[in-house]
C-alpha cells in the first residue's frame, strides 16, 4: 500500500471524538454526561476559535468575561433578575401609572416627576416578582 491509502484506512475502534460512551448499568446518565461533555468541549473550541480573529486586548476581555465565576454570575442573575414575566408586568404597571399620572396631570394642573416611570417599573417589578413566586409555589407542576 502506498502512504495515501494508509492515510484513509483508520482502525475500527478509533472515535474522533475524545470522549467515549462506555455501556453500564445506568445508559441514560452516561449518556447525559457524554452529552455534556461534548457541550463543553464546543463551547470552549468555539470560544477558542472565535478568539483567535480578536486582538489581544479583546482576547483579555473575553477570557475575563468567559471565565467560569463570570458566567455563574451572569446565569445566576439571568435566572433570577431578568425573567420575562416579571419584567413585562413591570413594564405595563409602569406604562399605565405613567399614563394615568399624565392624564391627571393635564387635567388637575400639577407637573410630572420624571422619576415616576423608573419609580413604577421598580415597584412593579418587585409585586410581579412576588406573585410570580407566590403562584408558583401555590400550583406546582405534577412530577
Amino acid at each position: 500500500m502506498n502512504s495515501k491509502e494508509d492515510n484513509l484506512i483508520k482502525p475500527a475502534n478509533s472515535s474522533p471524538h475524545k470522549h467515549e460512551v462506555k455501556s453500564s448499568k445506568s445508559g441514560s446518565s452516561d449518556s447525559l454526561r457524554f452529552h455534556k461533555h461534548l457541550k463543553k468541549d464546543a463551547y470552549r473550541d468555539a470560544l477558542k476559535n472565535i478568539r483567535s480573529n480578536f486582538p489581544g486586548w479583546l482576547k483579555l476581555v473575553s477570557s475575563f468575561m468567559h471565565s467560569p465565576v463570570i458566567e455563574a454570575i451572569f446565569n445566576f442573575f439571568s435566572r433570577w433578575l431578568a425573567r420575562p414575566g416579571p419584567l413585562l408586568g413591570a413594564a405595563i404597571i409602569s406604562l399605565a401609572g405613567t399614563a394615568t399620572s399624565a392624564y391627571f396631570a393635564h387635567h388637575l394642573g400639577f407637573a410630572l416627576n420624571n422619576l415616576l416611570p423608573i419609580l413604577l417599573f421598580g415597584i412593579g417589578y418587585v409585586l410581579v416578582t412576588i406573585a410570580d413566586i407566590l403562584v408558583k409555589a401555590t400550583f406546582k407542576r405534577p412530577e
